[in-house]
């Protein structure tokens, strides 16, 4: 399938949990590395308004890949969408960009020319590691609540 078809459905799919989940959403107009922009006007627990840019990387199977220039985005958190055939199979996991380098770090990679890793078939040892990130349809307002708590200790 078409990579641009397949991040589209995805971020359909993301766009359609986050507002289930009472969390309002925004897309960028340019690509600077923010795909999705996930926010709560005063509904957060302090009763300030919350923000949290997103960077979407979708698989119509499953695939693990993340590139340098994320890191100088603050309080980025990037959501893996995996098993893209239907919405009931689709898995998401969010991330903090510290994160996945800790966990590709834990996996024993090395950046490649450019600045990058990439993996189209995840072994089994980074696949039971994601489960710790997988998102329940229900679950996205207290993992961005969570994962947004560490934006000044990300880098």
């Amino acid at each position: 399938m078409d990579c641009r078809c397949v991040e589209t459905i995805a971020r359909s799919y993301l766009i359609n949990e986050l507002v289930r989940s009472g969390i309002e959403v925004a897309q960028p107009l340019q690509d600077v590395g923010i795909d999705l922009l996930a926010y709560l006007d005063r509904e957060s627990p302090d009763g300030h308004s919350r923000a949290w840019p997103l960077q979407l990387k979708a698989n119509y199977d499953e695939s693990f890949s993340v590139d340098k220039k994320y890191a100088d985005i603050p309080s980025l958190i990037i959501v893996f969408a995996w098993h893209l055939k239907s919405e009931s199979e689709t898995e998401f996991y969010a991330l903090r960009y510290a994160e996945v380098e800790q966990l590709a770090d834990r996996m024993g990679w090395a950046w490649r020319g450019g600045g990058r890793w990439a993996v189209t078939r995840p072994p089994q040892r980074l696949r039971q590691e994601l489960q710790a990130y997988r998102v329940q349809s229900s679950a996205w307002r207290e993992t961005l609540l969570m994962r947004g708590d560490d934006r000044d200790t990300q880098k």
